[in-house]
């Protein structure tokens, strides 16, 4: 028949339909699959946030998935992707506090409620644009099931949450040590943390007798102790002791007048590293974590001399009111005037910084929710961080690549107490709340607040600094105190914190599938129903291994206490998209950024897709760029080619049903279940010849590619699939099979419908084996091969019982046949040889039936005539010699003769360029290599030449 494709693919004419063809199918919610699907297949997708538009990592991580899920449903599974969005807490507020900004506003002046409005429609409107870019990638996610981290029904699955863990012990509300955001205004977990290399200064402070070194001298004004090595015989006699420390600045007090001196208590400890300064380590127990649990160990005061707003407080001296960068410029001329800088020196440092703003972070004792992850869990004998590590250990949790297994472990054996509120006012509010009945701090806090202008009122400071406020834990706000009985809903206030992003993420997989409704309360196991006894466990987590810490950690945490399951049974994690050069692609540098949708619209989904995945190994970066997708774009085209012409040289047949194809036992041909059940059967109508050797090699090879394409799929080798499949479809299929297609069924005599057959046969199932990595020109493809069926829930080809039957002959004569061909493609090349013009071929060989009948195949391939005598150039292979009849003919001598003139010129250039001092002065060393390489390259070949 003819085909009606256009000779060129054009990706924007058909992915709009395609996709809305697929969407309105209903075959992305796994309720409307056809077929019996006993087996369940699953993957919650880890939710973008609200705060704008994909980026290249979402596009990574929507192919990766989409692959899984569409190879499951071609499978026969049950199969559900479950989409959602992330209402990230800090990111959004930000960006619509930006927003406020602009005009001159802050929240405080909306107020809260005001405020949230704001937020809400920021991020309803982000949720469609994200929903459109993410259709626009291809995912065939189950939109009906679509959810938000703010919805009703998860927001209680937090309060939930929250509440069976504050009722077990494992949340409390403690003083501790925090990260703490000047900027954002809020506490930030240990994993959001980033650390940016930074190039300071490290200071020699004296403190009396002992010398310490500091890379912040303005947090020396806070001190109250000095650590040192136990080994360190420089301090032995200073251990235990307290000691004078003379400062250039009244400390302690508001007065100038003040004495300069303190006490510091010296102690010992291990942690202390020798070889770090003059091994001597001012202690501030209020602005450092580590010095906070010194301070603990070893009963020091904790003074703070840095508040929320990064300014310093009364606590410094006459230093309070400066920010933190002009305190350490006055303190250390201060100190320098006073001789006791004994000196400074240049020093590289990990500075520590928020992950969203990039403000440097300051660690700040405050008054905080935790999640204790070290308490043991009533009834189960064993803490939070004992099971999340239990079940990577057994092998209940596979993570891929394993080598991310030690960082898991490294990063749970260091787990601290998780810090789970923020000071933010978008979120899920910490369910908590507080009667002011029951304190009698109000007054003292009020002033308190004025005085600092910490921008809250004085019934949030209670609730946020009161030391006697006991807190109310509820699912729903309480209707009265159970402590006094109050029913004033003005006097019970909600904790005006909202909880860590992180928190609700963490229930991500089980909270969307309906829990807490979804699972009865028994004595041991939650019983499951509907949804999150179809899909939960999930399949697989697929992500970037940046989210080991933040999510995909905190998620088997939290399954295992709530649900005493593990999340998923797979951690799949890819690696990070950079640039052709390697480098990170950034946001501060966006000529480093490529933009998904604009890469789609370019060169198209599929492109895109393949570009991504083939040639990258699992938790390793890919590089991508333009020309990568570019070359993956022609590779779509070419398929559709191949497509193309087989479905338009199919003119004289009805395209054959699939029980109608051809079947070849010895073999092992692949084949797909039926709806009747029944096998392929043998022949058609008679209509049958003998196949070549060509349909048998490429039977064969098809073979082969379906069994490794299924195994790498299921081991998670999506770049090796892929680069099979390529390797099949270009290189074996379009430019071997399909040539020899054309010669073979141009000479056969009788009928050639079995060719016809064998390249509708693979075509049908080549197009199902590449859907999972490119659907959308496979299913434009499929249509017009089975116009009104879907492709996406097609089945997928199945090996039989047979494919041990191999003929590995066929592969040892097919092999032979192409080293003859290339061969003498090769020589004819070489010798800049017409590749039109026909010349003689004598063939000497062992096989000479094998060559007898596939004359046709060499013959028309190579542009030969073989005959029995010849003489000319020889070829020299293994099993083969071949003469060609071309001599060294005036043609030749001047091609030669040219070539050699052209190496003189080039070689002479080359060395010229290479002594040249202007040049190699100034070339980069890898640019001089290269040069000198190809005068080799260019010496060698002539000596070729003239030899």
């Amino acid at each position: 028949m003819k085909s009606l494709l256009p000779k060129t693919y054009t990706p924007a004419d058909y992915e709009e339909d395609v996709y809305y063809k697929w969407e309105s199918s209903g075959f992305f919610n796994p309720d409307n699959l056809p077929g019996p699907r006993k087996k369940a297949f699953s993957i919650s997708l880890p939710p973008p946030n609200v705060t704008g538009k994909l980026h290249i990592g979402h596009a990574v991580m929507l192919a990766y998935q989409d692959i899984m899920i569409r190879y499951h449903r071609l499978k026969g599974e049950k199969t559900l992707w479950l989409p959602g969005m992330d209402h990230a807490a800090i990111a959004t507020q930000s960006v619509v506090e930006k927003e406020l900004n602009k005009e001159g506003q802050t929240r405080y002046d909306l107020g809260r409620e005001k405020f949230l409005e704001r937020v809400n429609k920021f991020a309803e409107e982000s949720k469609a644009v994200i929903r459109s870019q993410i259709k626009a990638t291809g995912a065939s996610l189950d939109w009906s099931r679509e959810k938000f981290t703010l919805d009703k029904d998860l927001s209680r699955a937090v309060r939930i949450a929250f509440k069976t863990m504050y009722d077990d012990g494992l949340i409390y509300r403690g003083s501790r040590v925090v990260n703490w955001c000047p900027k954002c205004q809020s506490t930030l977990s240990d994993d959001e943390v980033e650390y940016q290399e930074t190039e300071g200064k490290l200071y020699y402070i004296k403190y009396g007798p002992i010398t310490i070194a500091t890379t912040r001298p303005e947090t020396k004004l806070g001190d109250t102790g000095v650590a040192v090595n136990p080994k360190d015989k420089r301090y032995k006699d200073l251990i235990g002791k307290e000691i004078d420390v003379n400062l250039a600045s009244p400390l302690r007090s508001s007065s100038s007048e003040a004495s300069h001196k303190i006490k510091v208590k010296v102690f010992a400890d291990r942690a202390v590293d020798q070889e770090f300064g003059t091994g001597a380590i001012g202690v501030t127990p209020a602005h450092s974590q580590q010095d906070a649990e010194w301070a603990e160990k070893y009963n020091l005061d904790s003074i703070k001399i840095i508040n929320e707003k990064g300014i310093m407080t009364d606590k410094a001296g006459k230093y309070q009111g400066l920010s933190v960068l002009d305190c350490r410029e006055k303190f250390v001329s201060d100190l320098e005037k006073a001789g006791l800088i004994e000196k400074v020196e240049d020093y590289t440092n990990n500075l520590s910084i928020c992950y969203r703003c990039d403000t440097p972070i300051e660690p700040l004792p405050s008054k905080q929710w935790f999640v204790a992850v070290n308490k043991k869990i009533p009834g189960r004998n064993k803490s939070l961080k004992e099971l999340a590590g239990e079940v990577v250990k057994k092998g209940d949790i596979k993570i891929i690549p394993d080598r991310f297994n030690k960082t898991y472990f490294q990063w749970m054996d260091n787990l601290r107490d998780w810090c789970i509120s923020r000071q933010i006012w978008y979120g899920h509010r910490i369910p908590v709340w507080y009667c002011l009945m029951c304190t009698d701090e109000k007054n003292d806090l009020t002033v308190n607040i004025k005085n600092n202008n910490l921008g809250i009122t004085a019934e949030e400071a209670i609730i946020k600094r009161g030391t006697s406020v006991e807190p109310i834990v509820s699912i729903e706000r309480p209707d009265k105190c159970p402590k006094c009985g109050c029913k004033d809903k003005n006097k019970i206030l909600q904790d005006p914190d909202t909880l860590d992003t992180w928190f609700s993420s963490a229930l991500w997989t089980f909270s969307t599938l309906g829990w807490p409704a979804s699972a009865k309360a028994t004595a041991g196991k939650p019983q499951k129903i509907g949804d999150l006894k179809t899909f939960h466990p999930t399949s697989v987590m697929e992500t970037g291994y940046d989210l080991i810490f933040f999510w995909v950690a905190r998620m088997i945490i939290m399954s295992l206490y709530l649900l005493k399951e593990i999340p998923f049974k797979t951690v799949y994690f890819h690696g990070l998209v950079r640039t052709k050069t390697g480098a990170k692609m950034s946001k501060s540098k966006p000529e480093t950024c490529i933009d998904p949708l604009a890469m789609i619209k370019k060169f198209g989904t599929d492109a895109l897709r393949l570009s991504m995945m083939v040639g990258a190994t699992p938790g390793n970066d890919v590089r991508l760029f333009e020309e990568k997708i570019a070359g993956y774009r022609n590779f779509v085209n070419k398929l559709w080619n191949i497509s193309r012409y087989i479905l338009s040289s199919v003119e004289s047949i009805k395209r054959p049903k699939i029980e109608d194809l051809p079947r070849l036992r010895p073999l092992g041909i692949v084949s797909m279940p039926t709806r009747h059940g029944g096998e392929l059967v043998a022949e058609r109508s008679g209509q049958v010849r003998s196949m070549t050797l060509a349909d048998k090699w490429i039977l064969q090879e098809f073979h082969q590619i379906v069994e490794s394409t299924t195994k790498n799929i299921e081991e998670y080798k999506f770049s090796p699939a892929g680069e099979e499949l390529y390797e099949f479809t270009w290189s074996k299929l379009a430019d071997w099979y399909l040539e020899i297609a054309k010669i073979e069924g141009d000479t056969s005599t009788g009928s050639t419908h079995s060719k016809d057959d064998i390249l509708l046969y693979i075509l049908e199932r080549l197009l199902i084996l590449w859907h999972p990595f490119c659907p959308y020109v496979t299913e434009v493809l499929w249509d017009e091969f089975k116009p009104g069926e879907l492709l996406m829930i097609q089945k997928w080809p199945c090996v039989n019982d047979q494919k041990s039957a191999i003929d590995n002959q066929v592969k040892k004569d097919f092999s032979l046949i192409q080293k003859i061909i290339t061969s003498i493609r090769n020589t004819r090349a070489e010798n800049k040889i017409d590749p039109k013009k026909v010349y003689s071929c004598l063939i000497r060989t062992k096989k000479n039936m094998l060559i007898e009948e596939n004359k046709a195949v060499i013959e028309g391939l190579a542009k030969v005539r073989i005959t029995p005598k010849c003489s000319g150039i020889e070829i020299h292979l293994n099993e083969a010699e071949i003469v060609l009849d071309i001599k060294e003919n005036n043609e030749l001598k001047k091609n030669k003769e040219k070539e050699i003139v052209n190496l003189k010129r080039y070689i002479e250039i080359q060395e010229q360029k290479l002594a040249n001092q202007n040049f190699t002065s100034k070339a980069p060393q890898e640019v001089i290599r290269q040069e000198k390489e190809k005068l080799e390259q260019a010496r060698d070949k002539l000596d070729k030449l003239l030899s």
